[in-house]
């Protein structure tokens, strides 16, 4: 529901982790309910892959038993024809409420309270159309949800299988309101929606099809129907007319929504919803409230009706957002050169919102700022990050994506979470692409410094960024020292005093290049490293590269196989090795040091963020802080699992106070009040099954839960939950894999597993900083392959502290 500059605005789920015996009856019944809940979304908005709707134009292959697969190229097959497939039924009708089912009862709520409350963003036209809809009868009204529901495509009516609509009746109905289309008028569209099996037959009746044609695709078999018929002559009539009525014949009634209606409908669903893109329909959350029983956390709804201003400032939106989509199914298709022909539009339609936006002078405060968010200021800039960041660089246009990022750099209106990977990318394209080779790198080094001089760089970006400049000034000095160097060499005995003092200079560290102000900032990055661990086991090879690697574990050794003897068949059974994962061998590797491990990643601290900071997310007065945060407006509709500012940096700044009492009185508790806290909280929403930010119940159990917690420091853990408030989405990545507990200790160790060839990245790097600096006992633990002759693993120790430099 919230989003900042980022497209996605999901909350990271559940991640994989090591699960005991006793774990896995539950765990299969969870993948057994979450995969039938993937497939009712895709059966309530009809995403499934019928006959009917098969998009224009489509490659799909004509063997029935591939069709699910697009883009490929799969032969003709030999098969009968066979029955279309339907869609699941609607649910009886005793779990209806006012008559109705559920995806009419979300549709009529977000109709109801937009034309209520914020009416003056629909005119007389708009209003025309809803009449429409509000004149059918009740199989109509059901009817028209379910093709709203869907992908605007032709569809056959015999496809539709609805047992709560009597479907004939909605059909007359909403051709008499004119809200469906019923005529196609092209013999390519006709010929699209008829399934492969069916073209098949229909080109043996044309006799088209021949022994050596039988290979055809769809869209081979399509184009030689046209063009067969569009030879023909006739004495009577046109050929075409001919086909596509025996077409029509075939396929049956058809119908499409009219775009004009789901265009109006569309728009009332974006403002109700307050969508931040449409890749995700608006109506998701509260079907899924409706169907699954979502239970969302308990808040005051305040709806603030200005948030468009005027009918046309929801309409740029909504166009804005359309744009959006169809740029992202252009680069998902690596369509980039399509892409690349809107380019000039959105610019120009950027520039000229900031034109505006600094002609009224004002600057956007922090508790309003996410309402900017629902502007197209806010979805053009993020279209401009697409294409500065993967887009031009692709197609080699690095001047264009440098221009594209020093323009978003150059204001502050949108973007304040995005400003560390547009310094990022644009200090890396100065550095490697531009014109002038000579100024690479005093260029590069000058924006790194910028970078960090901006507030708005967060610490997983200025990690980035610090070890970029460090390797440029690193270069520079070197090039300067070897410069003078050969200057040296050809100064006189006499003045060689003189020379050497300038040689010293120069000599005297690459730190010098950076100001004092920049080494200030940057001189508590990186303090201390991590313990470091080495484990070895054997691999398997598979000579595929990206790909997660996969280990052995032997029986033992000790293995005694006459014991295992099965009574029925009465030979040995041998163990046989097991496929592991690196975080497998990890914690193997540390159970036999007397650990409990779960393999958990973010999951965990998001699941504590969720917990122990809750009342400030969802209430306006935190009870347990007394302190009242100032925040209208960040909960419109009840359908929110999370505040509308939560992905932007207004959500801190607006809560500042209160996080920070919140963080401080972690700090303050000894370990029996922390769990206390936990059991309190994680008791109260589990019962509920609350979705929430962070919220995973199904990762662990709360005695699991609580167990790990008693072996926290909650001062530690107060850190924690202040990096991830400072910038949830910056930081909601990069934790550990492990997390490690000594219930007798009362000791807790958090793990970074890497395989061969794995790096930590800048975000793990920042997270390792962050929690060695709060008191954790953070590992690497380095898995290597075994090979023959090698000797045993080396012995764990801490890595030696580095000391502070004084420059960085």
């Amino acid at each position: 529901m919230a989003g900042n500059d980022a497209t996605s605005t999901r909350i990271p789920s559940t991640t994989k982790r090591r699960r005991t015996s006793g774990q896995n009856a539950a765990i299969s019944n969870r993948k057994r309910s979450e995969e039938g809940a993937q497939g009712s979304i895709h059966r309530y908005f009809g995403r499934e892959k019928t006959n009917g709707s098969q998009s224009s134009g489509s490659t799909t292959p004509l063997d029935g038993k591939d069709e699910n697969h697009y883009g490929s190229e799969t032969l003709l097959p030999e098969v009968a024809l066979t029955e279309e497939p339907v869609d699941i039924a609607e649910p009886p009708q005793k779990t209806w409420r006012d008559g109705k089912p559920y995806y009419q009862r979300v549709f009529d709520e977000a109709l109801t309270t937009v034309i209520t409350h914020e009416s003056h963003l629909l005119n007389d036209a708009d209003m025309e159309v809803i009449d429409r809809y509000k004149r059918l009868n009740a199989d109509g009204q059901k009817l028209f949800v379910r093709l709203f529901s869907r992908d605007c495509k032709w569809i056959r009516l015999t496809a539709l299988k609805y047992p709560e609509i009597q479907l004939d009746d909605a059909y007359s109905d909403l051709r008499k309101v004119g809200l469906v289309q019923t005529d196609v008028h092209f013999l390519h569209d006709l010929l699209n929606i008829m399934s492969g099996v069916e073209l098949k037959a229909f080109s043996k009746e044309c006799q088209l099809i021949t022994p050596l044609q039988a290979r055809w695709t769809k869209n081979e078999c399509i184009e030689a129907i046209i063009s067969h018929t569009s030879t023909q002559t006739l004495l009577i009539g046109n050929p075409l007319d001919r086909t596509r009525s025996r077409v029509m014949k075939i396929l049956g009634p058809l119908l499409k929504t009219e775009g004009r209606a789901i265009e109006i409908f569309e728009r009332v669903m974006i403002v109700y919803f307050r969508s931040l893109d449409l890749i995700e329909r608006p109506m998701t959350a509260g079907i899924l409230s409706e169907v699954e029983r979502w239970n969302f956390p308990v808040y005051e709804v305040e709806r603030f009706c200005d948030m468009f201003a005027t009918r046309e400032a929801s309409v740029e939106y909504c166009e804005a957002l359309r744009l959006h989509v169809k740029i992202e199914k252009l680069a998902e298709s690596r369509k980039n050169a399509e892409c690349l022909q809107h380019l000039d539009e959105i610019q120009a339609l950027w520039e000229s919102l900031i034109s505006a936006a600094d002609s009224k002078g004002s600057t956007t405060e922090p508790t309003s700022y996410f309402l900017c968010q629902f502007t197209p200021l806010r979805v053009y800039t993020v279209l401009l990050t697409r294409f500065a960041l993967d887009i031009l660089p692709t197609l080699h246009h690095h001047s264009r994506a440098m221009t594209l990022l020093h323009l978003m750099l150059s204001q502050r209106h949108y973007g304040w979470g995005s400003r560390g990977k547009w310094w990022d990318q644009l200090s890396h394209l100065t550095l490697n692409h531009l014109e002038t080779a000579a100024d690479r790198l005093e260029c590069a080094l000058e924006l790194c410094v910028e970078a960090i001089r901006d507030p708005l760089v967060r610490a997983g970006w200025l990690v980035k960024i610090r070890r970029r400049m460090e390797r440029v000034a690193r270069k520079m000095w070197e090039q300067r020292q070897q410069r003078h160097s050969e200057l040296n060499h050809g100064v006189k005995r006499g003045s060689g005093k003189k020379g050497g003092k300038k040689l010293m200079a120069i000599m005297s560290g690459w730190e010098e290049l950076v100001p004092g102000d920049v080494r200030h900032r940057l001189v508590d990055l990186t303090i201390k490293e991590p313990t470091q661990e080495v484990c070895e086991a054997n691999k398997i090879p598979d000579g595929t590269t990206g790909r997660k690697s996969r280990w052995v574990v032997e029986p033992p050794p000790s293995f005694d196989s006459a014991a295992s003897l099965p009574p029925a068949v009465g030979q040995p059974t041998l163990p046989q090795p097991e496929i592991v994962s690196v975080e497998d061998i990890a914690l193997t590797h540390y159970a036999a040091r007397g650990y409990t491990g779960l393999h958990v990643e973010n999951t965990l601290f998001h699941h504590l963020f969720g917990l122990l900071l809750y009342d400030i997310l969802y209430t306006t007065t935190s009870p347990t802080t007394t302190t009242t945060t100032p925040l209208p407006h960040v909960f419109q509709t009840r359908f929110q699992t999370l505040p509308l500012d939560f992905f932007t940096d207004a959500f801190y700044l607006a809560r500042e106070t209160a996080i920070v009492a919140r963080c401080e009185q972690v700090a303050s508790w000894s370990r029996p009040d922390l769990v206390a806290e936990c059991q309190r909280v994680d008791t109260t929403l589990r019962d509920h099954n609350i979705r929430g930010v962070g919220l995973a119940w199904d990762a662990f159990d709360q005695p699991t839960l609580l167990t790990i917690v008693a072996c926290m420091n909650p001062a530690a853990l107060s850190a924690v939950l202040k990096c991830m408030a400072e910038s949830y989405k910056d930081h909601c990545g990069g934790l550990p894999d492990l997390v490690l507990w000594n219930p007798a200790a009362k000791t807790i160790t958090l793990c970074e597993v890497k395989g061969p060839g794995d790096r930590l990245s800048e975000k793990q790097i920042m997270w390792c900083d962050v929690l060695l600096q709060a008191g954790w006992d953070v590992h690497i633990c380095k898995v290597v392959e075994r090979t023959e002759g090698r000797g045993k693993p080396r012995a764990s120790a801490p890595a030696p502290a580095r000391k502070k430099s004084k420059s960085m």
